[in-house]
């Protein structure tokens, strides 16, 4: 699912492994990695946090 979007290339080895393993986990829509794949690479641009530090588990399980 990851490897469809243009900008997959973007990401840091580190968010490609977190990102892979939210969607095995939580089988997200298109559009809805396509966000966390946007997200993640501004994150990367803006010298933040990585998302998987960011990544509320607890929140995140309510979504299946």
């Amino acid at each position: 699912m990851i490897e469809q979007h243009p900008l997959a290339s973007s990401l840091t080895d580190s968010d490609r492994v977190f990102l892979q393993h939210l969607a095995e986990t939580y089988n997200p829509t298109y559009q809805q990695m396509r966000i966390l794949i946007e997200q993640s690479i501004d994150l990367t641009l803006w010298r933040q946090s990585p998302i998987e530090e960011l990544w509320d588990e607890k929140a995140g399980g309510q979504l299946t």
